[in-house]
Order: structure tokens, then C-alpha cells, then sequence
């Protein structure tokens, strides 16, 4: 077994009085030689360290607080042996946080002093966020009980290994023309991830800059995804190249729609035909709640103003489980069926304060996809009854109140409002003995229920192609991922 750092210890009875120590055994109290324990790791503790510690209420707590980085510190670890590598790799590495990246090491048996190279960083992905061509070699010496040389790069700037990802580091001098003069190094007995894979060409390969990326989907192919994703998260697209994505690239989620607590919900209407708004779909997105992002798979819609645009994604502004809806006929041919619509929409006011027209027509207004209202000063009288047979008048009406009476020569239900100029017939306009239904009504269309978020493109802000990616470092059937080797690695000049 090696070690890591340094206890040195003094013998002056002895010829060579200065030693290391290689090893350090402990006896518990009773014990004897067959209860040696090995000890794996020395700290040193400050007084401040000691008084935390004894503050803390459990043996896990400490054992926490002893092996962070700071402010505690290790002086001694016992270490695997280093032995000879015989395969050219990329080997695991994950930081648990952001890391500029200024140099990167490794150590081989090799005394080979060729400082040419074939060295690259890759995401998991494939991404290629580094690579280089040449480096430095340490004169030989002994590392953790193998004798070679390190061979590192320094001053890298310009590249960020982000806390969490998982990255696969490649140094060797192998390329598709060379085959290499040596293998790095790992540690005798230790686990850790790696593949027995290499790209002999990624110099030719264009690198990535990662310092925006968030978190890895992997390999997606299914696009509604990508609307609940974060800002800078990431994927493969392996889907379909219908939505306008290339299979094997990789796309970044933009911020367009991000952090406003939307819930993709899937779509409205069917993207392989081109049809007019339904009923249906307005029923859809009434049940759906305040905040559900959809994309809109019918043709384009105006009203108000506003057009509701085929392909564009969409967010419902409010909630609307107080709104009724109501369908009226199509039918406009004769003033019965007219005077028969008001009268059933104005009988749903009398238990919600709004009200959607699913289907149908106002007089001669088509108002499907309209959300109604009373104005201020106007109300639906209790005794208002669509189905009402009573022609009668009410004796004592309330000025602003909607009443509904039964048109014997006609046959059929008419409203009318009682105003401070008497009674009038709701209609189409105000003249004469009418009053329009517009007096008294406010109405909106379901798009103000909308919030526009973007087009399907403005939710990717960037794109790599093959240029950037070696896509074969994924393939986990023919490069599997193996655990036995756990390889010697410097990053920024320390050990990890």
C-alpha cells in the first residue's frame, strides 16, 4: 500500500534516525496483536475544530463535518498501490462543484518523453468541451509505489466543469494514425467508472463551452418534455425530425417560458390536419388549471385582436373554474331560436358571474369562444325562467333587473330589462322598444384567457451538431461502462 501526504517520524537510537510513516496500526484499549486496526486517514484539528466537534450531537455529524474540505484537514491517507495501465481509456469524473479548469494530469509507467498528445474532455453527451495536443513531462519518479512520469497540461483557462455532470477524460497519444506509447496509470483494488474507449480524431472535433448548462435529459424523444425543462438544461434529441430537431444533436433549453411555473399539458387540436377551433377544445381549456402550457394545433384564431397562432405555445393566464358554459344553437333562421339563445345564456347568470359560449350565435353574432358578462347595475331577477309560459309582466319590477316573460303570439321566451325609461325588449340593437344585449353585457373572447409564450424554435438557444459531439462514447453496449480500475487524476494540480 502508498500514502498520500507526510508524517515523518525520529528515532535517534537507530543509524537512519528519520523515517515516513507507511503505515499507521491502533490498539484499542485490551486489545492485542489480533485487534490491530488500520487506520485509512490522519486529520489535524484545531482547538476551534475540537470544540465544534464536541458540540455535535451525533458520530455522523462529526464524521461530516471531518471529512469536508474545510475547515478541517487531512495530512495523511493510506493509498492502492499506482499500477501500470495496459488499455487506452476515458476515465469517470463528476464534480460536486463548478471547476474552472486550469490543469490536468495524469501519471504512467511510461518514461516515454514525447510530448505529443491526444488529450479531450467529454460530457457524457459526447460534447467535446476540451481538447489539446501537447504537454508537459515530469522527470521520473516514485508515485504511490510505481516509478513513471507525470504528464500534465497547465494553463488552461476558458473551460468550466460543472458540478454534477458527468464527464469522461481522455489522455493518451493515441490517434487513428498512431497507436500509443503509453497507458495512465490507476490504482491497485480501487473502484471507479471507465470505458475502454478513445476518439483518435477529436483534435479535428470543435469544442463546447459549458459554463450555462444546467442539468442532462440524456437521450429525449419526446418534445413536450423540453417545456418543463430549466434554462440551460440539455439533451440529445433521438425523436422524431418532423419538430424540426436533427437526431444525435444536442439542443439547450432557452429561457423563453422558463421560471414562470408553467405545466406543459400537451396540445390543442391534432398537428397532422388543419381544423377550425371546437367546442371540445375550449372545454379543454377551461378544465385545464391557471398556468397549463399547450401547444395550439388548430388553425389560426382571431378575435379581439388577438390571433391564437397554429405551432405557438401557450399559457393559461388565469384561473377559469368559475366560469359556466353554456351552448346555444347555430341556427339563426327565425327569431324564436334567437330570442331563445339570450335567454339561455342570461339564465346562466343567475350562479356565475361568467360565462362561456361553447357553441352558437347571439341574434346574428357568432360568439363561440365569447366570455360574458353583467355589466355593473345589472342583475339576473330570481324569477328569470327560460322555460317560463307566463306572459305576464312582473307587477313590481326592480329597476336594472333581467326578467324573461313568454311571447304568447310568438311562442316564444323573450327577455327584457326594467329601466328607468320603463320596460325593453332585449335585441340585437336599441331602438325604439329594445335594448341591446351590448348595453348590459360585457364580452371578451377566450384568447384574453391566453398568455402567448413562443414558438416551438424560440425554446432552444443553442445547437451542436457532429462537429462538436463523439457521439460512440454513449454507445454503453459496445463501450460498456466497467468499474474495476479506479485511474490516478490531477485536476488544477490535486489529486481527485
Amino acid at each position: 500500500m502508498a500514502h498520500n501526504g507526510k508524517i515523518a517520524c525520529h528515532f535517534p537510537a537507530a543509524g537512519n534516525p528519520n523515517h515516513d510513516v507507511y503505515g499507521i496500526k491502533f490498539l484499542p484499549v485490551g486489545g492485542n496483536a489480533s485487534n490491530l486496526l488500520t487506520i485509512d486517514k490522519v486529520y489535524y484539528l484545531s482547538p476551534a475544530d475540537i470544540a465544534t466537534m464536541k458540540a455535535m450531537s451525533s458520530d455522523a455529524e462529526r464524521l461530516t463535518y471531518l471529512t469536508s474540505t474545510s475547515p478541517t484537514h487531512r495530512v495523511w491517507e493510506l493509498m492502492p498501490s499506482l499500477t501500470a495501465g495496459t488499455q487506452t481509456v476515458v476515465f469517470e469524473y463528476t464534480p460536486s462543484a463548478d471547476v474552472s479548469l486550469t490543469s490536468i494530469g495524469i501519471f504512467t509507467d511510461s518514461t516515454d518523453t514525447n510530448t505529443t498528445c491526444n488529450v479531450a474532455i467529454y460530457h457524457e453527451s459526447g460534447l467535446v468541451v476540451y481538447k489539446h495536443n501537447a504537454d508537459t513531462i515530469d522527470n521520473t519518479e516514485t508515485v504511490h509505489d510505481l516509478q513513471g512520469k507525470k504528464h500534465h497540461i497547465n494553463g488552461i483557462s476558458g473551460v468550466t466543469l460543472k458540478g454534477g455532470l458527468k464527464y469522461y477524460i481522455q489522455y493518451t497519444q493515441e490517434t487513428d494514425n498512431n497507436h500509443t506509447t503509453f497507458y495512465p496509470a490507476y490504482f491497485d483494488g480501487s473502484a471507479g467508472n471507465y470505458k475502454v474507449w478513445y476518439h483518435g480524431s477529436v483534435q479535428n472535433k470543435q469544442t463546447v463551452n459549458m459554463t450555462n448548462f444546467n442539468k442532462y435529459w440524456g437521450l429525449l424523444a419526446d418534445n413536450s418534455r423540453i417545456f418543463g425543462m430549466d434554462t440551460g438544461d440539455f439533451f440529445i434529441w433521438n425523436g422524431s425530425s418532423d419538430v424540426g430537431m436533427t437526431v444525435g444533436n444536442c439542443y439547450v433549453r432557452s429561457s423563453v417560458g422558463a421560471g414562470q411555473g408553467y405545466v406543459f399539458r400537451g396540445i390543442i387540436g391534432n398537428p397532422a390536419t388543419y381544423e377550425n377551433v371546437t367546442s371540445s377544445d375550449i372545454e379543454q381549456l377551461l378544465a385545464w388549471p391557471a398556468k397549463t402550457e399547450f401547444i395550439w394545433y388548430r388553425n389560426n384564431y382571431t378575435a379581439d385582436g388577438v390571433t391564437i397562432k397554429r405551432d405557438y405555445v401557450y399559457a393559461k393566464s388565469r384561473d377559469t373554474s368559475s366560469i359556466d358554459t353554456v351552448e346555444l344553437s347555430a341556427d339563426t333562421s327565425d327569431w324564436k331560436t334567437k330570442y331563445n339563445n339570450m335567454s339561455l345564456l342570461l339564465n346562466e347568470f343567475k350562479t356565475h358571474t361568467e360565462v362561456l359560449i361553447t357553441k352558437g350565435y347571439i341574434y346574428n353574432n357568432l360568439l363561440a369562444g365569447s366570455i360574458c358578462s353583467l355589466k355593473s347595475g345589472y342583475v339576473i331577477d330570481s324569477s328569470f325562467n327560460p322555460n317560463t309560459t307566463d306572459p305576464t309582466y312582473p307587477a313590481n319590477p326592480v329597476e336594472g333587473h333581467i326578467y324573461c316573460v313568454y311571447e304568447q303570439y310568438n311562442t316564444y321566451n323573450l327577455s327584457v330589462v326594467y329601466t328607468s325609461n320603463g320596460w325593453k325588449k332585449v335585441g340585437e340593437t336599441t331602438q325604439g322598444d329594445d335594448i341591446s344585449y351590448k348595453d348590459f353585457m360585457n364580452n371578451s373572447d377566450f384568447s384574453s384567457l391566453l398568455t402567448e409564450v413562443g414558438k416551438n424554435s424560440d425554446f432552444i438557444s443553442e445547437t451542436y451538431d457532429s462537429y462538436r459531439i463523439a457521439a460512440s462514447l454513449r454507445d454503453n453496449t459496445t463501450y460498456p461502462i466497467q468499474t474495476g480500475r479506479k485511474y490516478y487524476l490531477e485536476i488544477n494540480g490535486h489529486e481527485v
